[in-house]
Parts: C-alpha cells; sequence; structure tokens
C-alpha cells in the first residue's frame, strides 16, 4: 500500500463516469472529481480517469461523458466499474440504466448526476484531466453520497483484494509512465487542449 500523504487525509465522494457511442458503453470509477469553476451560469467540473481505458477513448471519441455521484448503498457498482473488466463481459449486466439527455448511459439509484461536453484535455501520461461543461444536471434530494472510505471499507473479502491489488498495480503503471529515460513530467511543458467542435 502506498505511504501516507496529505491526499490520503481527505475522504473524496465517489462518481462513476460513463460514455458511450451507439450501442456501445462504458464507465469507470474517477480517479478525482471536482467543481472546475465558481461560475453561476456556466458550470464545469474537473474529472480525472486513467489514460488506459475504454471510458477514455469513448470520451476522446465524443467529446462526452456523464458524472454520476454514487449513492452510499451502491456498494457493487465499485467493484463492477472499479476493475478492469475481461472481453466479452458486459458491466452493464442486469443494471436499471437509462439515457440521460445527451444520450449517455445512466445508473438508477445515484445522488444525481451530470451530462458534461470536453472544454480542455490534459494528457498527463498516466491520467486524462477533462475539464468539461456541465450541460444538463439532476441531482435526487435525501440520498446520501458514498465516500471513498466506505466504498473500499465494506466490499467483500474477494473485491477488497482486488481492488487493493488493481491499485497496486495503477501505482506502479504511473510510476513506469513517469519515470526515466523519458524523466518526469515538467508542469510547463503540459498544455490543455481543446477538442474542436463538430
Amino acid at each position: 500500500m502506498a505511504s501516507p500523504s496529505l491526499f490520503s487525509l481527505a475522504d473524496p465522494v465517489v462518481y462513476l463516469v460513463t460514455a458511450g457511442t451507439g450501442a456501445e458503453r462504458n464507465g469507470l470509477i474517477a480517479t478525482w472529481v471536482t467543481q472546475a469553476t465558481l461560475a453561476s451560469k456556466q458550470p464545469r467540473a474537473l474529472a480525472v480517469i486513467s489514460s488506459d481505458c475504454r471510458t477514455g477513448s469513448l470520451i476522446e471519441d465524443t467529446g462526452r461523458f456523464t458524472l454520476q455521484l454514487l449513492e452510499e448503498s451502491q456498494l457493487d457498482l465499485v467493484g463492477r466499474f472499479g476493475l478492469g473488466t475481461r472481453k466479452g463481459v458486459d458491466k452493464w449486466e442486469g443494471l436499471e440504466t437509462a439515457p440521460s439527455p445527451a444520450g449517455l448511459p445512466l445508473v438508477a439509484g445515484t445522488c444525481g448526476w451530470a451530462d458534461c461536453r470536453v472544454a480542455h484535455t490534459l494528457d498527463t501520461g498516466d491520467r486524462f484531466i477533462y475539464v468539461a461543461d456541465v450541460e444538463t444536471q439532476h441531482i435526487e434530494l435525501g440520498r446520501s453520497p458514498m465516500r471513498e472510505s466506505l466504498a473500499l471499507g465494506r466490499q467483500s473479502e474477494e473485491v477488497a483484494r482486488a481492488l487493493e491489488r488493481s491499485y497496486e498495480l495503477d501505482i506502479a503503471r504511473d510510476d513506469g509512465l513517469l519515470a526515466e529515460p523519458a524523466g518526469p513530467v515538467d508542469p510547463r511543458d503540459l498544455r490543455f487542449r481543446t477538442p474542436d467542435r463538430k
């Protein structure tokens, strides 16, 4: 397990990020999500996801994604969308779903959701950072958001071990991507790119 850090003191809420094109849909548990502006007329979100996943490819292809704030009873979704899936396995099987206004997949029972259009993307080598305009959002009042400590602390032993192993592999992968010979990423070399509007 990673050494404690300033960031380990926080207990962030857990977001499911979904994307799709026509019949293909995918989703994952976001690395991080936060509000990206205080502007009242154009809310923005910042979402960070692994650069090595099908959901990221769908976001790159479409310029869209949906954020879904998981409710604390939705523990099964953490393993389902937080772990890699074998080819041919449908993460969505058995879930009650509906399309968002943008046509992206929504899971029933969340605390709310936001349809987002990518405004800027930053590829850090190990992660994609998306700054996105929130086009439509919906909140379910009275539901309690899932926190990371709950999401990880209440899993079955099998899922908890798999999530821990996945986390360790992510750390090793990220360390490798950011290490020599390419060298560490110099923040001055990072530039957001703005997608072409179609």
